[in-house]
């Protein structure tokens, strides 16, 4: 089955669909179990019920953070955050996580200081808000380059290395 990303899941109601991504929060209660799954294009609410018992038992001790692949159907269902949910029918861990991670991806109370943030910026970029000024920079960039090939204009790709001492006496790396 191929992967179907987040923001493609609408299009699929009632279809199942194979999603991959980071679990980004679990929801543990005694009778349903859910899990928000993040990728580059969204968050989706996945559930998870006591009738899959090899399932049921297992899927809320992954730590977050990890990657997993989810095989279910998909929902139309007004309760979830984006309106849809995958009822899981299989899953497979990808990459597990530690259990303690240096800062957290999801935001609660103050975000720990700068210094900290930069020093676990892979993590700290897992954030949506933090990741949307890659986002913008990526429209943008792409807004230009169509506009400049539009226009006959032509891209170069300087070095940025060099063997020898520059002029302006700069450092090499």
């Amino acid at each position: 089955m191929e992967r179907t990303k987040i923001n493609g899941l609408k299009e699929n109601i009632g279809k199942k669909v194979l999603i991959e991504g980071f679990i980004h929060e679990i929801r543990d209660q005694s009778k349903v179990k859910f899990i928000l799954l993040r990728d580059n294009s969204g968050i989706v609410q996945t559930v998870t019920l006591p009738d899959k018992k090899g399932i049921f038992e297992k899927i809320a001790k992954i730590p977050k953070e990890s990657v997993i692949a989810i095989e279910g159907l998909v929902k139309a269902e007004k309760q979830a955050p984006s309106g849809i949910e995958i009822q899981v029918e299989k899953y497979e861990i990808l990459s597990e996580a530690d259990t303690e991670l240096p800062i957290s991806v999801v935001e609660k109370g103050e975000p720990p200081a700068l210094p900290i943030r930069l020093d676990y910026r892979w993590l700290d970029l897992r954030k949506p808000k933090n990741l949307l000024i890659f986002k913008i920079w990526t429209d943008m960039e792409a807004a230009m380059r169509e506009y400049w090939l539009a226009n006959g204009f032509l891209q170069i790709h300087s070095p940025k290395f060099v063997a020898g001492a520059t002029e302006s006496g700069a450092e090499l790396f």
